[in-house]
């Protein structure tokens, strides 16, 4: 069986039918896309950078955002310094602001 048509392969001689090839999911990104022979390959984010599935790259978070877990789906707000209070560390991608009495 041939296995020329997008999303599928074949990975073994004398199959009858081609294989779905693997969909990278949220928190993930493809590292490898499939071709008619090998399935694809997914890779984790790492920290500080978010894919809501089937992305080619992670995307980064934002400025004013942050996340610290591995595989994940987007990022979390930045703490903000309250009244009396200022910033002692700015956020970053990958930590949450620190505040720290004026």
């Amino acid at each position: 069986t041939s296995c020329d048509g997008p999303g599928q392969f074949s990975d073994e001689d004398g199959l009858s039918a081609c294989k779905a090839a693997n969909m990278c999911g949220a928190g993930t990104r493809i590292k490898e896309a499939s071709t008619s022979i090998s399935d694809t390959v997914c890779e984790d984010c790492t920290a500080g950078k978010y894919s809501i599935g089937d992305a080619v790259e992670c995307t980064e978070c934002e400025a004013g955002k942050y996340s610290t877990a591995i595989k994940a789906v987007g990022c979390t707000s930045a703490t903000t310094c309250g009244a009396g209070t200022r910033i002692k560390s700015a956020s970053t991608p990958t930590s949450d602001a620190d505040c720290e009495d004026c």
